[in-house]
């Protein structure tokens, strides 16, 4: 529609201007944001890809934003029912999440983050039909969480 593209325009217009590489991933964020709601999906691995690089390079591969990145690229993979893809970047978000839990000594703080990336795990796993994979994930066994 006119109007998407026109928003895509202005927000690719702000980026280009922008010098802090925080500011520039929310606005790779809103971008993908935008493509995936409307079903664009390449479109939006595209940007949030780039968002994951640019948080990468600005706050380190083990830092929470990452995670949260690579859980909206779950849930795009999810929306394309590509699980297999899903799983590899809820994977990631989860290691993501331990090695924080671990490193800041916020363990507790992070349990629930981490109990919900194993159970979305289980699910992409139950909507492939692995159920066995599914319980694993869901009730969090290790030979799972490599």
């Amino acid at each position: 529609s006119g109007k998407l593209k026109r928003s895509v325009e202005l927000y690719e217009r702000v980026l280009k201007m922008l010098k802090s590489p925080q500011e520039q991933a929310k606005i790779l964020y809103t971008l993908g944001r935008i493509f995936h709601k409307s079903g664009q999906y390449s479109k939006a691995m595209s940007y949030y890809q780039r968002e994951l690089k640019i948080t990468k390079k600005a706050c380190g591969e083990n830092h929470l934003e990452c995670s949260r990145i690579y859980h909206e690229m779950a849930q795009l993979y999810d929306d394309a029912c590509d699980y297999d893809k899903a799983i590899e970047c809820c994977r990631k978000a989860l290691k993501v999440e331990q090695l924080h839990a671990e490193q800041s000594g916020r363990r507790k703080e992070l349990a629930t983050l981490i109990r919900e990336s194993q159970n979305r795990i289980g699910r992409l796993y139950y909507k492939k039909g692995d159920f066995q994979s599914a319980l694993q994930s869901s009730f969090g066994d290790s030979s799972t969480d490599s």
